[in-house]
């Protein structure tokens, strides 16, 4: 194993191509190498699993830039193969709502400034952005995205959201959706996997954008055997705790199924705001859930997560916006079946045989009868189970996805040079 920290990214032959990653990273390794406060929010997974695939290649030499949330200083390390360069992304780390304050205060000056340098010294060969609405680094892009070959993948749509009932949320969220819009309208080539996020861009943002088929990797250290593990819950959530994952919609639903059948439970698995935290734990208590429903909070490892999720006998993912959820493709190779809202290209799962069992967004009432359904009906149960796990196994073969990453950079990297001509 490769770990070192130093002043600069070391030197590769000129035959690798240099990939600059502009997105979040939040790992638990990389926090213990470098010293790090608790973090306890699990911040895009799927960049962990991605890292994995491109871990001491010959072809490709990837630099990770991130926000330092372990710290908030400027560090670069290296680690197997793969460049991080972790900057300060705010004046003083004093909780989020102040660091955001603090940014829209400054005008995102340390971002910008931190990422331009960095990206002087790389001088990349392409910039692949994951997530143009994250102000959080997406400021520092937009500034010079007319200076470096560019690739976005869309996350998700902050200007689909429901509109933030908190003033300064609603703030921060028109911010986010300004910089959605300027950059999407402004570049020209896109990865993503999902239809629906293709329509919404092409409808929105950029009727001529060029859009590659992506699929994000799968977590292949799952060595948890389908049936290993007892069922202690019915239900598991497994995603980032927030109002736009859908756990209250799931909270009231549980409530309906309690008044139902009686005994019923819920875990939930991942990282919230102590503020958020404290609302849901008060909201169930008003809905009379509080012993129906078990907080595990965010995991560690993720082998410690995928314990849990295990444990369950479904997985609902309530969700009011998404592209396609990691968690959905983690929880298939768990063998645990899904009910999920039917939004963004989560139907895109069910393209050849029903692999998920889908619930219109918001319908608290459906949501709660599909999830009785699922467990009382064994046919149906049976059958989600049968049908995620041949998909999870044949369509999302982490090889094939690396090799098509590798295929997507080379023809953007080349039609940016015919584009010159």
């Amino acid at each position: 194993m490769n770990n070192r920290i130093c002043n600069y990214s070391p030197g590769y032959p000129q035959k690798y191509k240099k990939i600059v990653w502009l997105c979040h990273y939040v790992n638990s390794e990389i926090g213990e190498i470098i010293g790090h406060k608790d973090i306890s929010n699990n911040i895009a997974p799927w960049i962990t699993d991605m890292v994995k695939l491109f871990e001491n290649k010959e072809d490709v030499q990837i630099y990770i830039i991130s926000p330092n949330y372990y710290n908030n200083k400027n560090i670069n390390l290296t680690r197997n193969g793969v460049n991080y360069c972790f900057y300060k992304y705010t004046s003083f780390d004093i909780g989020i709502v102040y660091n955001q304050i603090v940014m829209l205060l400054t005008n995102y000056s340390h971002q910008k400034r931190n990422i331009a340098t960095i990206l002087k010294r790389i001088q990349p060969d392409l910039i692949h952005l994951f997530g143009s609405e994250n102000t959080s680094y997406s400021v520092g892009f937009n500034k010079l995205k007319s200076e470096y070959r560019s690739l976005i993948t869309i996350q998700g749509f902050v200007s689909s959201a429901a509109t933030k009932r908190n003033i300064f949320k609603l703030i921060v969220q028109k911010e986010r959706v300004k910089y959605e819009r300027l950059i999407n309208s402004f570049c020209n080539y896109y990865a993503n996997g999902t239809q629906d996020a293709i329509d919404v861009l092409k409808k929105r943002f950029n009727s001529k954008a060029a859009v590659f088929n992506f699929q994000l990797p799968t977590y292949e250290n799952i060595d948890i055997e389908i049936g290993d593990i007892k069922k202690k819950y019915d239900i598991v959530f497994f995603a980032r705790v927030t109002e736009a994952k859908g756990i209250e919609d799931l909270l009231n639903a549980v409530a309906i199924l309690k008044a139902k059948i009686g005994d019923i439970s819920l875990v939930v698995v991942g990282g919230a705001t102590k503020s958020y935290s404290d609302f849901l734990l008060k909201k169930c208590k008003m809905l009379n859930i509080e012993k129906n429903v078990t907080y595990a909070g965010f995991q560690e490892t993720q082998s410690k997560a995928h314990e849990i999720v295990a444990s369950a006998k479904v997985f609902v993912l309530p969700t009011h916006f998404d592209g396609m959820p990691g968690s959905l493709r983690e929880t298939m190779k768990l063998g645990v079946p899904i009910i999920a809202n039917n939004v963004g290209g989560i139907p895109e799962l069910n393209s050849e045989k029903e692999c998920v069992k889908l619930v219109p967004k918001k319908n608290i009432q459906q949501l709660a009868d599909t999830i009785f359904e699922v467990l009382n009906n064994k046919n149906l149960y049976d059958k989600l189970l049968n049908n995620s796990i041949e998909l999870i196994n044949t369509k999302f073969s982490n090889q094939n996805i690396y090799n098509n990453v590798i295929d997507i950079y080379d023809k953007v990297i080349t039609q940016y040079e015919k584009d010159r001509l």
